[in-house]
């Protein structure tokens, strides 16, 4: 051990990220924190053999008593999650927004697929273009949904933005055919 090491005490022991937590808090405080190993626990945790994602949070022998008196007041001030505080507030205009976004891109889909598949056979291109849209219209629209689900209530257009994503996914799945029954229509 060095000569600095043998004058400081261990006052914590756990993750990096609440070890970097206390020691900023720590420092804010006017201690004078240390993080041993800090630098080998960054490039190659691994090398330290057990424990390997521990990391201590030291301090000056003449101020540990201080310092965890700091982190006992800091735990105790500090806010209780899910503890009588509410979710943070949903942005109701834009879930709004979102939803339609969603129904315009309903109608972009819609005629990504009915234009093809109404005057020719569509191309891979063509489909790979419009399954993608698919995949990106559906990752959003579970995002609205999460969304409203976290509001207190449904926002304007809810009812048409899910049979939007219901439609969508119906075409979707039907496709071979939809796309029978229009030949037979238009030819």
């Amino acid at each position: 051990m060095t000569e600095k090491s043998a004058e400081l005490v261990t006052i914590f022991t756990g993750d990096f990220s609440a070890v970097l937590a206390m020691e900023a808090l720590l420092r804010g405080e006017g201690f004078h924190p240390f993080i041993p190993d800090r630098n080998i626990k960054t490039i190659d945790p691994f090398i330290t053999g057990g424990g390997v994602f521990q990391v201590t949070l030291a301090v000056p022998e003449s101020e540990a008593q201080k310092a965890l008196a700091c982190l006992e007041e800091s735990r105790a001030n500090a806010p209780v999650a899910g503890g009588g505080e509410s979710a943070p507030e949903i942005d109701r205009a834009a879930v709004e927004a979102l939803g339609r976004r969603l129904r315009w891109g309903f109608v972009l889909i819609s005629l990504i697929w009915w234009i093809p598949l109404v005057w020719w056979r569509p191309s891979l291109l063509v489909s790979a273009v419009a399954l993608g849209f698919l995949v990106i219209y559906v990752a959003c629209h579970i995002n609205y949904l999460l969304q409203v689900k976290k509001s207190e209530a449904s926002p304007e257009g809810h009812g048409i933005t899910v049979t939007c994503l219901v439609l969508t996914i119906l075409i979707q799945c039907s496709y071979q055919y939809l796309y029978q029954f229009i030949s037979s229509i238009v030819r």
